[in-house]
């Protein structure tokens, strides 16, 4: 997404970049971080055994 303008030089690929993180919503934010924690559980839970019904 950050190429689709083909941002020519950093600074105008850095504000690329931050437009697109501007538009990542605040449920997408929260979602992520829900999921993290439950895939951090379940590596709790699996005394660092291989997890490959999360992947």
């Amino acid at each position: 997404k950050v190429y689709a303008n083909d941002p020519q030089t950093i600074l105008e690929l850095k504000e690329e970049i931050r437009r697109a993180i501007n538009e990542i919503s605040p449920q997408l934010f929260q979602n992520v971080i829900e999921n993290f924690v439950k895939r951090m559980n379940v590596c709790k839970q699996s005394l660092g055994g291989h997890l490959s019904d999360i992947v």
